[in-house]
C-alpha cells in the first residue's frame, strides 16, 4: 500500500469503480458540470492517529484538489467550471483500528456518522473523499466508486486523487491488449495502457481517453461517427487532448470488430510527453482501443518494442500507435484501418484514416449491390501491410 509521496501509480492497487459499485451503496452517479462540491473527511483511531498534523495535510490536501480541478476542467473541456471544498477536522472513530480489520464498508459508515456529528451535510455533496490510516488486510491502496473516494494512508498524492476522482465519474480503468506478437487478439492488462491516468500508472496527468470523456457525457455524438457496412470511407478525426470542444468536428471513430467495440481517435500531445520512448508517432498515428463497459484496452501496434518483462510491460505501448504506412486488419470480420494524411487547419491537428472492409465483406457489399465508400485521395506513405 501507498504511503509515501512520489511513487508511482501503480502502488496503488486501486479497486475501480466496476469492482466496488456493487458491494454497497454510494452517491447516485456525480452530474459532472457545472460547479461540484466535495467533501473530504479525514479521521483516525485512538490507537492509530494520523501523524501528520491537520493543518500541513489540509495544505498538501489543497494543493491536490486544485491539481485536480485543473485536470477535469480542462478533460471535461469547461463542462466542470471547479470545485467547492469543504474540509473536516481530524475525526476520531469508535474503537480501534483492528476493530476495521478488511471491513471498508464499517470504516465508511463509522466515517459518514462522525463527519455528521460534527454537522456536515454528507448527503448534499457530489463526491465524498475519505482518508485515514491504512488498516490491516485492505487489500488496496485506494478505490472509488460513483462520488465517493477512499485515499487511506498518510499523504494526499495528486495523481492517485485524479485516478480515482476518474472513478468517481464512472468510468473504470485504461488497459492494454498484449501478447502474442500481434495487436490483437492478446493478454488483457487491466489498468495498463501506459498513456492516460486511468491506466493506473505513471502516465502524465493531462488527458482522459475519449472513450471515458463519452461515457461520462463531455463529448456527444455529435463528435463520433459510427462506421458500419453503410458508410465505410475516409475520415478526417481531429485531436481531442485540447483544452476546448471544437464544434461540428469529428474525434472519434466508433465501430464493432470480433463482437466488440472499438475507437479510434488522435492525441498528438502524447508525442512530447513521451518522446524517450518513441511517441513521436503520435504526432501522425491514431490510438485504437476497445470498450469494455466503462473500461479501455489500448492495441499496441508495436509489441514488445520496450522490452519483456513487468517494468517493461508499464510503458510498452508508448510506441504502440497506428502510423502513416501502417494497415491493420481486424480478425473475424472487422474492418481494415490505415491513416493516410495529416494535417491542420486553423490550428486545429488532424489525422485523415480510411476504413474499409476486409475482403470478404467487401465482396457482399457488392453482391448486395451496397454502395462501399473508398473516400477522396490522400497523401500516403506507403503500406507496411501490419497486421
Amino acid at each position: 500500500m501507498n504511503q509515501s509521496i512520489g511513487r508511482p501509480l501503480q502502488t496503488w492497487v486501486c479497486f475501480a469503480v466496476v469492482v466496488v459499485a456493487g458491494l454497497f451503496g454510494g452517491i447516485e452517479r456525480a452530474h459532472a458540470d457545472g460547479v461540484e462540491r466535495i467533501l473530504f473527511i479525514r479521521a483516525e483511531f485512538t490507537n492509530a492517529p494520523m501523524p501528520m498534523t491537520h493543518d500541513v495535510w489540509l495544505n498538501e490536501l489543497i494543493g491536490v484538489k486544485e491539481a485536480a480541478e485543473t485536470f477535469f476542467v480542462r478533460n471535461s473541456y469547461g463542462r466542470i467550471a471547479g470545485y467547492d471544498a469543504d474540509y473536516t477536522p481530524v475525526l476520531t472513530l469508535p474503537g480501534v483500528s483492528t476493530d476495521y480489520i478488511g471491513d471498508i464498508a464499517l470504516i465508511t459508515y463509522a466515517m459518514l456518522d462522525a463527519a455528521r456529528d460534527a454537522g456536515f451535510d454528507v448527503d448534499a455533496y457530489d463526491h465524498q473523499v475519505l482518508s485515514y490510516p491504512g488498516v490491516l488486510n485492505q487489500n488496496f491502496g485506494a478505490a472509488a466508486l460513483p462520488g465517493r473516494v477512499w485515499l487511506p494512508g498518510e499523504y494526499p498524492w495528486a495523481p492517485g486523487f485524479i485516478h480515482e476522482m476518474g472513478h468517481s465519474y464512472n468510468v473504470g480503468h485504461a488497459g492494454a491488449i498484449e501478447g502474442n506478437g500481434v495487436p490483437y487478439p492478446g493478454v488483457y492488462r487491466e489498468g495498463r495502457d501506459g498513456l492516460f491516468v486511468m491506466g493506473s500508472d505513471d502516465g502524465d496527468m493531462y488527458q482522459m481517453p475519449l472513450p471515458m470523456k463519452y461515457t461520462i457525457g463531455w463529448v456527444d455524438d455529435q463528435h463520433i461517427v459510427d462506421i458500419d457496412s453503410g458508410n465505410y470511407g475516409t475520415y478526417r478525426i481531429y485531436a481531442f487532448d485540447r483544452d476546448t470542444l471544437p464544434e461540428a468536428k469529428t474525434l472519434g471513430l466508433r465501430f464493432e470488430a470480433d463482437g466488440r467495440t472499438f475507437w479510434i481517435s488522435f492525441a498528438p500531445g502524447l508525442a512530447q510527453l513521451y518522446d524517450e520512448h518513441g511517441g513521436a508517432v503520435w504526432e501522425e498515428g491514431v490510438i485504437v482501443q476497445m470498450q469494455d463497459f466503462s473500461r479501455t484496452f489500448l492495441l499496441d501496434f508495436t509489441p514488445g518494442s520496450q522490452g519483456e518483462g513487468d517494468s517493461a510491460d508499464w510503458i510498452d505501448t508508448r510506441d504502440g500507435a497506428l502510423t502513416l504506412g501502417m494497415t491493420y486488419t481486424f480478425p473475424n470480420g472487422g474492418p481494415i484501418i490505415r491513416p493516410i494524411a495529416v494535417g491542420e487547419t486553423d490550428g486545429w491537428k488532424w489525422i485523415e484514416v480510411r476504413v474499409i472492409p476486409e475482403p470478404a465483406t467487401a465482396a457482399i457489399l457488392m453482391l448486395t449491390g451496397a454502395v462501399l465508400l473508398t473516400g477522396r485521395p490522400s497523401s500516403r506513405r506507403g503500406d507496411l501491410g501490419h497486421a
